[in-house]
């Protein structure tokens, strides 16, 4: 049944998608709905399905009166057993519920909005010598700036990809990323040695050389400047989650290759 399931969201990522004006799935999800263009598309506001809970119930932070973020972490963190899946589910299901997590949702940062959280005193990794007064900076949420006038219109923050399961972690939500990606030849994704994602280099190898061409990707490893790229910037954040990423891209060469070999008159479109 997953194997089913896999391929059949496979197939949906790789079919093309009647648009409004064309027969192609549009990159930034515009005009997926013909009669809402906008629904889901890239910059789309959110949908949100509970109450929105800021402290002023229109933008401002809220979660003075609830648990710490850091003790909270501590807590979940110092069990030393593991606690087995009462459904028997291995930790495929997680990664897997990243991978489409990463292809229906991203929200980026306001750089000038930085809220603390706060560090209680001793705390093992960043105050061993519980000073009190050490903290975890966290920047918010962008959001529709015709949002958060009032209690009536509350701050909702915007998509920066895709809403749709649509392969967006693939193959891209806009049109840098999605060309970047692309050999322009048989209609095949970038690969690098060994069959593995394009590097963000000169020649998409691990050791082609830095450039700024390449998409931009999230860089989760301090010094370390050298990284995959993907459809989506996050691909880097465990390795669980760049395997994934991987077998797509060898899956969507791999129909290219079959398609090939019997339509050996079709172009790389």
């Amino acid at each position: 049944m997953n194997r089913i399931l896999h391929v059949s969201i496979l197939s949906l990522f790789l079919l093309p998608f009647m648009s409004a004006q064309n027969t192609n799935r549009s990159i930034d999800g515009s005009y997926n709905n013909p009669k809402h263009r906008d629904w889901g598309s890239v910059g789309s506001q959110l949908n949100i399905q509970v109450p929105l809970a800021y402290g002023d119930g229109i933008s401002t932070p809220s979660g003075d009166d609830r648990p710490n973020p850091r003790m909270i972490s501590n807590a979940l963190f110092s069990q030393t057993g593991d606690i087995n899946d009462t459904r028997n589910l291995s930790a495929f299901n997680w990664g897997w519920g990243q991978f489409i997590d990463h292809d229906i949702t991203l929200v980026k940062d306001v750089h000038d909005e930085v809220l603390p959280i706060a560090i209680p005193a001793f705390d093992k990794w960043f105050d061993p010598n519980g000073t009190g007064q050490m903290s975890i900076s966290i920047k918010r949420s962008a959001f529709d700036p015709a949002t958060g006038t009032s209690i009536d219109n509350p701050r909702v923050p915007v998509n920066a990809i895709t809403a749709y399961i649509d392969g967006s972690g693939v193959y891209g939500s806009d049109e840098h990323r999605a060309k970047w990606l692309r050999t322009y030849l048989k209609g095949k994704l970038r690969t690098s040695a060994g069959n593995l994602l394009p590097y963000n280099t000169k020649n998409g190898e691990i050791d082609g050389g830095e450039t700024y061409i390449a998409p931009a990707m999230d860089m989760p490893f301090p010094g370390v400047n050298t990284y995959f790229v993907a459809g989506d910037p996050r691909a880097n954040e465990n390795p669980f989650l760049s395997s994934i990423h991987t077998l797509f891209v060898r899956e969507h060469n791999r129909q290219c290759d079959e398609l090939a070999a019997k339509h050996p008159d079709w172009n790389d479109e």
